[in-house]
C-alpha cells in the first residue's frame, strides 16, 4: 500500500502534490500515509537523480565515448572467451553447455 502511494506521489507535479498532501490528513493531520514530509521527500529524489542523470552524459561524445568503450570491452571478452574455447578443444576436454 505504502509503494503504491509513493510510486503515485512521484508521478504527482508540483501544484498536485500540495493538494494530494493536504487531502490525506488524517484525523491528527500527522499521517504515515501522505503529508508534507512525504511529498518533500519524494520531490528532493527526483531532483536528485535528474540531476545525477544530466551529469553523467551531458554531452553527446560522452555518449558516444561510453558505447564505443562498452563494444571494446565486448569485443575483448568475446575474444578471451574465443582463445578459451580453442584452449579447452586442443586438450579434448570441451563439454559445451
Amino acid at each position: 500500500m505504502a509503494a503504491k502511494l509513493q510510486d503515485r506521489l512521484r508521478q504527482l507535479t508540483r501544484p498536485q502534490l500540495i493538494m494530494t498532501s493536504c487531502a490525506w490528513q488524517g484525523r491528527h493531520g500527522d499521517t504515515a500515509v501522505g503529508g508534507v514530509a512525504v511529498a518533500k521527500a519524494a520531490e528532493l529524489g527526483a531532483a536528485a537523480q535528474k540531476k545525477e542523470r544530466v551529469a553523467a552524459d551531458f554531452y553527446r561524445a560522452q555518449k558516444r565515448e561510453k558505447e564505443r568503450d562498452r563494444l571494446l570491452q565486448l569485443r575483448q571478452d568475446f575474444e578471451q572467451d574465443k582463445q578459451r574455447v580453442q584452449q579447452l578443444r586442443a586438450s579434448r576436454n570441451f563439454k559445451p553447455t
